[in-house]
């Protein structure tokens, strides 16, 4: 999942979790029409118009050529190429497709039995093109990855590679990650082990500081192990084939990294 503090959103990642079933006593939701192109499915509103699918199904297409273009090594072997993305128009119905406890998410992948798909949070409309890019982008490595349809890989792989892609495409995003980090250093100091997935929920602040640090672990991980071997040590994670000694490696360079982003504050 998403998080991004300006609108106050939690990142809370469901991964491979079924919709929470709408209450019998709710009054239908509309349903969502389907329009369709090589690479994009977008699920939305019969009221949404036209230039509207229109700007979101080039976004979801920018997301899926970016992310073509990027190296995952094996992780996106098993991908089509496609993205099948939704847009709830309430709160609501964001909760039915997205299951419980991810009200707050500004976005989530999910995965149902026809494949993974991006269920949007209808708060995030309102939010600027770079941020929604950044968002598609972050959900695409889940769904490229199958990382939504697994359950091996601790949060810190999923989710940092998710905003490792993302910041590698985007300033901001690599400047939100960086802030959340230098915030968590000066209140907590330098982290023994890398994010646990408990890291992953809670406050806004607390779940936004994991993204930063996994970003940071996962990015460290890649410098330390070279490109290649770094995506076979997360594809290994993925398979639930932890590596201890090659983790353990991950975690002192993540640490060195966090000692020098934390003297240089200090200067």
């Amino acid at each position: 999942m998403f998080p991004r503090p300006a609108l106050a959103l939690a990142a809370l990642l469901l991964a491979g979790c079924a919709p929470a079933p709408a209450s019998p006593t709710a009054p239908a939701e509309p349903e969502l029409v389907a329009s369709s192109d090589d690479a994009v499915t977008l699920l939305a509103p019969a009221a949404l118009d036209t230039p509207a699918r229109q700007v979101w199904t080039r976004r979801i297409r920018t997301a899926v050529d970016t992310l073509a273009q990027t190296d995952l090594g094996p992780l996106d072997d098993g991908w089509d190429g496609r993205l099948v993305v939704e847009l709830p128009d309430t709160a609501r119905a964001y909760a039915r497709l997205a299951g419980e406890g991810a009200e707050a998410a500004a976005a989530v992948t999910r995965c149902p039995a026809d494949g993974s798909r991006i269920t949007v949070n209808p708060v995030v409309d309102a939010a600027e093109p770079a941020y929604l890019a950044s968002l598609l982008l972050h959900e695409a490595v889940h769904v490229a990855t199958g990382s939504s349809c697994s359950v091996g890989a601790p949060q810190w792989v999923e989710e940092g590679l998710a905003e490792w892609v993302a910041a590698e495409h985007s300033g901001e995003s690599l400047a939100a990650n960086q802030a959340w980090v230098e915030q968590y250093l000066e209140l907590h100091g330098i982290p023994e082990v890398l994010p646990t997935d408990a890291d992953f929920s809670g406050d806004p602040d607390t779940v936004s500081a994991a993204y930063g640090l996994a970003r940071l672990a996962v990015a460290a991980a890649i410098d330390g192990l070279g490109h290649d071997a770094a995506m076979e040590f997360f594809g290994a994670a993925f398979d639930g084939r932890g590596d201890d000694a090659t983790t353990a490696a991950v975690t002192g360079w993540y640490r060195a990294e966090l000692a020098g982003l934390s003297a240089s504050a200090r200067r």
